[in-house]
């Protein structure tokens, strides 16, 4: 929810003080830094498209037991 509130507020300041304000600069260098990491990992750069881990793509199996 506060993650929400974050992104709306970016939005509505990027739309008051226009694209190529210091907020939507950062924006885009944030947004870019993730692009740039799921091209250079590409096992898990589809969790970039869902915004988490997804535990397949990590080769993390959920079911599986330690029996050591």
């Amino acid at each position: 929810m506060c993650m929400m509130v974050v992104v709306v507020g970016l939005g509505l300041n990027m739309i008051l003080e226009g694209t190529c304000s210091p907020t939507a600069i950062f924006l885009y260098f944030l947004l870019g830094v993730f692009i740039i990491a799921a091209f250079m990992h590409p096992q898990v750069g589809t969790a970039v498209c869902g915004g988490g881990v997804n535990c397949d793509d990590a080769g993390i199996d959920e079911n599986k037991t330690d029996t050591a």
